[in-house]
């Protein structure tokens, strides 16, 4: 399509429509003006607004920013609350860890809580790109659980 005058190639027009079908330039263009919102009053064009939702389902990752995610934005969000709701998972798993190793276990006990603590980074960074991808996925082994702590 034409930015400047709207002309779309009819499908007819067999030589404009193999001749843009497959151009990464044209197909940029396509996608920011898909982006974009003519408004009827005064005939510009206006961005769309942008949609944070899996950005914030994805800070659910952050420690204990699950309760704020959850009761503040998760009202409307279903994607928000899942991975609310994973976080929390997440979150008590590695409490109870922190006081399992309080006690010192002798001999590994040092190898074995970075162990459980680099586990646990993984799979909130798991969690998290899931967030971003919008996609309710739920945490390799704490998600299978299936606990639905937040409700």
């Amino acid at each position: 399509m034409c930015i400047a005058c709207g002309w779309k190639p009819e499908a007819s027009d067999s030589v404009f429509s193999d001749l843009l079908k497959d151009n990464p330039y044209i197909n940029a263009m396509q996608e920011v003006m898909g982006q974009m919102k003519k408004d009827e009053a005064t005939g510009e064009y206006q961005k769309l607004p942008h949609d944070n939702t899996p950005w914030i389902a994805a800070a659910s990752y952050l420690g204990p920013a699950f309760l704020y995610t959850y009761f503040v934005k998760g009202k409307d969000s279903e994607l928000i609350r899942f991975h609310a709701n994973q976080a929390c998972v997440l979150f008590c798993a590695q409490v109870v860890s922190s006081v399992f190793y309080r006690k010192k276990i002798p001999v590994i006990g040092n190898a074995l809580k970075k162990a459980t603590n680099f586990m646990f980074f993984v799979l909130a960074f798991i969690g998290a790109r899931a967030a971003v991808a919008d996609d309710k996925k739920p945490l390799p082994v704490l998600g299978e659980l299936n606990l639905t702590i937040l409700k």
